[in-house]
């Protein structure tokens, strides 16, 4: 299994961090939320805080990230997969230390944005503060 994280960093002014990715291929030109592979023995909020000061040059904490969701399912590659999505709130300083840029983006304008599809519904689930605990879902692909 294939474990992944996907992070959220909300500013106070209601912007959240996105990257405009390069790859993999089906991501080419658009935008998504930080995140990549777990190293093993890596927490979710590990993985996050090394994979948000990778991709954006940012310090965190663990204690900073809160996984509100967690989705599984089964592709074609990498084959069954676990993505833990979380989110973080707080002031944010951008750099650009790898061949994907970092921006942030105002989170009433996502709909306008060329945004994976997934984020029309996750950046809106993170900003709501009824969610308590992780939301489990299961893809169980195209019947």
């Amino acid at each position: 299994m294939i474990k992944m994280c996907v992070g959220f960093r909300f500013t106070p002014c209601k912007h959240v961090v996105l990257i405009h990715k390069v790859k993999p291929p089906w991501q080419a030109d658009f935008l998504n939320g930080v995140g990549g592979k777990f190293w093993p023995g890596e927490t979710a909020h590990i993985a996050m805080v090394r994979e948000f000061k990778e991709e954006t040059g940012f310090r965190t904490g663990p204690d900073d990230w809160e996984v509100f969701c967690v989705l599984s399912g089964k592709v074609a590659k990498p084959g069954e997969y676990r993505l833990f999505c979380c989110r973080s709130f707080g002031e944010v300083e951008l750099q650009q230390p790898e061949e994907e840029k970092p921006g942030l983006h105002d989170v009433f304008e996502i709909s306008h944005l060329k945004v994976v599809p997934n984020l029309r519904w996750l950046i809106p689930m993170a900003l709501d503060k009824d969610v308590h605990t992780p939301v489990y879902i299961t893809d169980i692909g195209p019947n």
